[in-house]
């Protein structure tokens, strides 16, 4: 269906983007490092990738807001733990 191909689709841009940051921090794909420079050469300055942190965690969320919206016009509950744990995640990559 269109919502697994878009779950998919944002799953994989978040995980790109993510290992091309780690890339950018620690070099530790040397393999990959001249396809991320060519391809994702923000994720190898500071300003890029944090930029890609923000983007992130707005973006997720974003998300988590949608789905606690959804859940209550539902009228069904979130886990309180599970949106904790969420939003500290998103604090965190917020933070850098």
């Amino acid at each position: 269906s269109a919502s697994l191909l878009r779950g998919t689709a944002e799953s994989v841009v978040l995980l790109v983007c993510g290992l091309a940051c780690l890339q950018g921090e620690t070099h530790l794909f040397y393999r990959y490092h001249e396809v991320v420079q060519e391809n994702l050469g923000f994720a190898l300055k500071p300003l890029g990738r944090g930029g890609a942190y923000i983007l992130g965690g707005v973006y997720c969320v974003g998300a988590r807001a949608a789905i606690a919206a959804e859940a209550a016009k539902e009228d069904r509950g979130t886990s309180p733990t599970f949106g904790l744990l969420w939003y500290a995640c998103c604090l965190l990559m917020l933070a850098g």
